[in-house]
Parts: C-alpha cells; sequence; structure tokens
C-alpha cells in the first residue's frame, strides 16, 4: 500500500497518529490516502496522520519492534 518494508503506528497525540515506516519502494499517493482512511475508519474522522518515513525503527532493549505505540 505504502511501499513499507517495516512500519510502526505511534500515538503522539490525542488525535495524532504518526506511521513510521521502512521504505522499500515507491507508493503511489493513493496508497497513502487509502491508509489514511483505513487509520480513521478505526480511531476517529478527525484523527491527524502523519507519515515519516525513516532510515531505522527504534527498537526496545531487548531488540523487538513494536508495532504500536503510545507516546502521550
Amino acid at each position: 500500500m505504502i511501499g513499507a518494508h517495516e512500519w510502526q503506528f505511534a500515538q503522539t497525540a490525542l488525535n495524532t497518529v504518526e506511521v513510521r515506516y521502512l521504505k522499500l519502494a515507491e507508493a503511489p499517493p493513493s496508497g497513502f490516502v487509502d491508509l489514511t482512511q483505513i487509520i480513521r475508519t478505526q480511531i476517529g474522522s478527525d484523527t491527524q496522520v502523519v507519515f515519516k518515513p525513516m532510515a531505522k525503527l527504534p527498537l526496545t532493549a531487548a531488540g523487538k519492534l513494536l508495532e504500536t505505540i503510545c507516546e502521550l
């Protein structure tokens, strides 16, 4: 959908979700629009969705990737 190899969904504010991802390939803009709509359907229509390509996703001290995190 967005050409990502790995991703992490982080709630960074009450109505904000940051989608952090490792870019695997170029993705069409429609992929980002579709994913935004899916997130808003699940969380709320007023949710702000921010896409953030990353060179490396943060891991836990044990070396695990958390796919969803809350940073409130």
